[in-house]
């Protein structure tokens, strides 16, 4: 078997077309050149998408190139002329695709199906360093895969939304990001914190098949617009703060029933709280053996921090539970 045979089977360029020309060019930035023109039985087999009428050549587009996968260390492109044909019946004339092009303009499908792989696990300048392209290619890469599959996403299914902003740059510039909380996926994404997210949300809805009125819970932090939009849109859906934003408000609890209780003792020449901040901000099992022993001194000193501590402590622990109706009755309970 010859090279070109084989490198044609590798590609599987099947009839349609065939490798013409293979070559390599040395250098510092070594490439590989693998040239495919069409056959002459392709024109034979190939129909009109648009009325499937029957077509003839009509000349052939100048040479393109693509990014393929790199043989061994060698950058590999792929070079061909692709042919144009007119139909016989609706007279237009198109450009006939090769079956190794991708979405953007310049990859092949396999280059971009392996830099996709690169892109779900790491930065995108990390992958331009390693493919050796323009980051801004990647991103264009990127964005056109993850636009069709959002087109083709199906939301008839969602019940359970979570909602929460996330910092898109520095200063105040927030996304609102919507997820479904079953199926661990993002759903929607939209600039802002205010009311008005959930109605962009609710909009977007019927494009995926889906309506604001199914949804059955959402989960959102204490953010009177969120209530606002969500009690609006999804009228419903019972409203549950997340795990996360209830305690860090209790967290932020403790912190001020320290630093109360501090300034107080202080006062006295006490200073029993003094250093004592990241105790009381950590679990027990984060500590290390001298803060364990500061934290239990601390706790049987009667301070009312202590009573703060153990009381977040109590609510992590009914967070564990698995009964909807025994976390309630707990919920209660630690609430009196």
């Amino acid at each position: 078997m010859s090279i070109e045979s084989l490198f044609h089977d590798l590609l599987g360029l099947g009839t349609d077309w065939r490798l013409k020309e293979l070559a390599h060019l040395p250098g510092a930035h070594s490439e590989v050149h693998i040239v495919i023109e069409a056959t002459a039985g392709l024109c034979e087999r190939y129909k009109c998408p648009d009325d499937g009428g029957s077509v003839r050549h009509y000349d052939d587009a100048p040479v393109r190139k693509w990014r393929h996968l790199n043989i061994f260390q060698h950058e590999c492109y792929l070079e061909c002329r692709l042919p144009r044909v007119k139909c016989e019946q609706c007279g237009k004339v198109r450009t006939v695709q090769g079956p190794w092009e991708g979405k953007i303009k310049g990859f092949t499908l396999l280059f971009e199906a392996f830099a996709l792989t690169l892109l779900r696990e790491m930065p995108v300048n990390a992958v331009a360093r390693i493919v050796g392209e323009y980051d801004t290619r990647l991103w264009r890469l990127l964005k056109a895969y993850v636009n069709e599959a959002y087109q083709e996403a199906d939301f008839r299914s969602v019940r359970v939304v979570g909602c929460d902003e996330l910092s898109a740059r520095k200063g105040h510039n927030y996304l609102s990001v919507f997820a479904d909380l079953e199926a661990k996926r993002v759903l929607y994404a939209t600039e802002g914190k205010d009311a008005s997210t959930w109605d962009r949300f609710a909009e977007e809805l019927p494009q995926h098949g889906a309506q604001a009125k199914q949804i059955k819970c959402v989960s959102i932090d204490m953010s009177p617009a969120y209530q606002k939009g969500a009690k609006k849109k999804c009228p419903d859906a019972v409203v549950v703060f997340d795990h996360f934003h209830v305690m860090q408000n209790v967290g932020k609890a403790v912190d001020e029933v320290r630093r109360r209780e501090h300034q107080s003792l202080s006062r006295k020449g006490d200073k029993s709280l003094k250093e004592s901040m990241w105790l009381f901000r950590n679990n027990p099992e984060n500590l290390n053996p001298n803060q364990s022993a500061h934290l239990d001194q601390l706790k049987q000193a009667n301070l009312i921090t202590a009573k703060a501590y153990q009381m977040r402590l109590n609510l992590q622990d009914i967070y564990k539970l698995n009964s909807v109706e025994c976390f309630q009755r707990k919920l209660i309970q630690w609430c009196d």
